[in-house]
């Protein structure tokens, strides 16, 4: 009988032997070619210093990060920022990712401004948290697409960023519109597909994906009640820890 880990071996296989095919390997150089980091000027060692040490500060200061990170761990996924978590030189097309073959979030520090860190690795460790909860296939484009419409609801699309893009006041039907942008932007960096074909899919699984918001209750994580439930699962007092995003 096949463990986990040969289990998930098996599932990603097709990953592997298409690096340079159509499953975004290529935006990420480094995932196949780790010397190039030892080309780094001293400029880029220096950001990838830079977003290491905002990383630190945004599991310190986050509670939703440190919910999913509990989570990972009560479904059996151990999480460590050196292990799994990486920073990277990428190509333009992309500030940050999931390899589900290491198990790891990719930060693209020629990409990102440190400002933008928090709410990235939101967003990856939600890829995170669904391939240890549901075991998702990175090569079905299904599964691909409702990973993608849960990040996006959970940390692309509050209220500021649909001021930023115009998109009004209208927060319940904006938001979802929000989504449905983001995951299909997520999906056509990635993957060789036309518009029309990544609309197909994300609109034949959007309602049960935009519906599921394991492991919070609701998509507004920032009503309070999210701080009260970060502090009963610590059980300890702590300062209080600011928020970075709003629904």
């Amino acid at each position: 009988m096949k463990d986990e880990s040969d289990e998930k071996s098996t599932k990603n296989e097709g990953l592997r032997e298409s690096f340079e095919e159509d499953y975004g390997y290529p935006l990420y150089p480094e995932r196949k070619n780790p010397q190039l980091y030892k080309e780094y000027s001293t400029l880029n060692r220096r950001s990838v210093t830079v977003i290491e040490k905002k990383i630190v500060k945004c599991f310190t200061h986050c509670p939703e990060l440190r919910i999913l990170r509990e989570a990972l761990k009560d479904h059996g996924c151990d999480f460590s920022l050196r292990r799994n978590i990486s920073v990277e030189k990428c190509e333009k097309k992309v500030s940050g990712g999931y390899d589900p073959n290491t198990n790891q979030i990719v930060l693209c520090h020629t990409n990102i401004p440190p400002s933008a860190t928090c709410k990235l690795l939101f967003h990856e460790m939600t890829h995170a948290f669904d391939d240890c909860r549901a075991k998702v296939d990175f090569t079905n484009i299904e599964h691909l697409a409702c990973t993608e419409i849960r990040a996006a609801a959970f940390a692309d699309c509050g209220i500021i960023s649909s001021l930023l893009n115009n998109t009004g006041f209208d927060i319940r039907n904006k938001h979802k519109d929000c989504v449905r942008k983001h995951a299909l932007r997520s999906i056509l960096t990635t993957r060789n597909i036309t518009e029309e074909k990544g609309r197909q899919v994300i609109d034949g699984v959007f309602d049960k994906c935009y519906s599921d918001v394991t492991p919070f209750d609701s998509h507004k994580l920032s009503d309070g009640g999210y701080y009260d439930e970060y502090l009963r699962m610590k059980n300890q007092e702590e300062s209080r820890i600011p928020k970075f995003r709003f629904f």
